[in-house]
């Protein structure tokens, strides 16, 4: 009997230490296949996959390579700055990084640092030519009084109204001197149409002009127009937008 409980006493002495660590060879091998996973992941372009599997790796041991790795994915690959110095911060203050480890993390967080000062500065200084990156496209904006935009509108259509106007009349002028009937008829019936588009022409760009005198008189407001210049196969032009 005496036998019995000093074999069970030495089974549970020297089983604990063998049952833990067993558990731990578990839990390396574990941790240790995700952040396999999450490097081929990574290297497949599934950024966010990567970032998940190494987070289940640091929840089950909190090694700070795991954290570091989180943070260089969301600095390089997705741009997320704020993300990116969380983590680094994060992974400073774990107790057992090392020393190699953090200067990698605080010189990773003092680009960002720089990086998030100069985009602040690029925003709040912005020039008078916006330039999209994205596009390639130069956008010029000038502000001026909304009715300046309404009197130009109507000057440049009474000029068109005259142009017009003076086509009609060198037409009706050569209605004298046609010798045949039909081209004669032709020739009255299209300066005719002429005059009467000259005239509606430049009774609207007459209105328009005046309603924009009006308000200039009345009002403060003020108008945007963006000039921006498009360019396609065989062709070349501006886009002219006005909003008021």
């Amino acid at each position: 009997m005496r036998f019995d409980i000093a074999v069970f006493s030495l089974f549970v002495v020297c089983g604990a230490p063998l049952a833990q660590t067993s558990t731990q060879s578990i839990i390396k091998d574990r941790v240790q296949a995700l952040a396999k996973e999450a490097f081929e992941t990574r290297q497949t372009g599934d950024f966010k996959r990567a970032i998940l599997l190494y987070r289940r790796a640091f929840e089950i041991s909190p090694i700070p390579e795991l954290l570091y790795n989180m943070a260089f994915i969301f600095e390089t690959n997705l741009r997320d700055l704020s993300s990116a110095r969380d983590l680094y911060g994060q992974c400073i203050k774990l107790p057992d990084i090392e020393e190699s480890l953090k200067d990698k993390a605080r010189q990773r967080l003092d680009v960002i640092r720089a990086k998030i000062i100069a985009e602040a500065q690029f925003r709040s200084e912005p020039s008078s030519l916006g330039y999209d990156e994205d596009v390639h496209r130069v956008k010029a904006s000038i502000k001026h009084p909304a009715p300046v935009w309404i009197m130009t509108t109507g000057a440049v259509g009474f000029a068109a109204g005259l142009t017009v106007g003076a086509v009609a009349l060198y037409n009706a002028n050569r209605v004298g001197n046609i010798t045949q009937l039909d081209d004669k008829k032709k020739t009255q019936s299209l300066a005719e149409s002429q005059a009467l588009a000259a005239d509606i022409v430049l009774s609207a760009s007459a209105a328009v002009a005046l309603t924009g005198l009006i308000w200039f008189f009345v009002s403060d407001e003020e108008s945007k127009a963006t000039v921006s210049p498009t360019m396609g196969v065989g062709r070349m032009g501006l886009n002219w937008r006005t909003r008021f």
